[in-house]
């Protein structure tokens, strides 16, 4: 999905108003205008995803890989998802890229 220059403003705007975090407020205490880098700033240093959530997308990102092929005729009979790797891990692999490996036998 392309988002137009032009909308982007208003719908990080609706976005950002939309999130349950705390936000900056101004000294009549009503949130603050900000422009859009910072609210996004905001809105990325307080996402939080749970470990439940992580398996979901990668599953889901799984079966849109398997499936793919399958519209270039290679039978699905072919493709296999194995089990995936704990995304819960601590320390340094959190800062682990997510990866897919694909292997031919």
């Amino acid at each position: 999905m392309t988002i137009p220059s032009d909308e982007y403003p208003a719908l990080l705007k609706r976005a950002y108003d939309n999130e349950k975090f705390d936000k900056p407020r101004n000294v009549l205490g009503v949130t603050r205008d900000l422009p859009p880098a910072e609210m996004k700033k905001l809105m990325l240093a307080n996402i939080t995803v749970a470990p439940d959530e992580l398996r979901e997308l990668g599953e889901r990102r799984a079966s849109v890989a398997k499936n793919a092929p399958q519209k270039l005729g290679v039978s699905g009979e072919r493709m296999f998802i194995v089990a995936a790797a704990d995304a819960s891990g601590s320390g340094a692999d959190e800062k682990r890229a997510p990866r897919v490996d694909f292997v031919l036998k």
